[in-house]
């Protein structure tokens, strides 16, 4: 018995979270080129953008999840860039540089 779409299953592989993941490493390869704040208002509009999705979207229940979802993961991404950004950016090592 094989879970998913393993070597020896006859169905498809399940994409729905590729949306989500690709979304993610999308940001953070956009943002860890910038500072903390850009990451942290880019976090900030892409939840914003999530909840109007979820609400705007009414055609497709599929659809409205995988905008939402991909949408979260975004800037949840885009969060973990401006903490580390931020935390990149504090102490003593970038003054001494």
């Amino acid at each position: 018995m094989t879970v998913g779409g393993g070597a020896f299953s006859s169905q498809p592989p399940d994409l729905r979270l590729a949306g989500p993941a690709v979304g993610g490493w999308l940001v953070t390869l956009v943002l860890l080129g910038t500072s903390a704040g850009v990451a942290a208002g880019t976090a900030l509009c892409g939840l914003v953008l999530a909840v109007a999705a979820r609400v705007l979207l009414r055609s497709s229940s599929r659809l409205r999840w995988t905008v939402s979802a991909t949408l979260v993961c975004a800037a949840a991404a885009a969060a973990c860039c401006a903490a580390y950004l931020a935390v990149l950016g504090s102490g003593p090592v970038p003054r001494w540089a």
